[in-house]
């Protein structure tokens, strides 16, 4: 979204906190995406990197 669009930004983000079925739409999907960060994946692939660069 282009930055002269602030109004349109703006106006989604009120929707947001009018709307709670679209919250609710919105939300589930990033709810099961943010399953598969953990501290150990993190970790495992910080050290995964930095094997790989010594």
């Amino acid at each position: 979204m282009a930055p002269d669009r602030s109004g349109e930004i703006g106006e989604a983000m009120a929707r947001l906190v009018r709307e709670q079925p679209l919250r609710d739409t919105l939300r589930a999907p990033v709810l099961e995406e943010v399953k598969q960060f953990t501290w150990e994946r993190a970790a495992r692939e910080i050290l995964a990197a930095l094997q790989e660069v010594a």
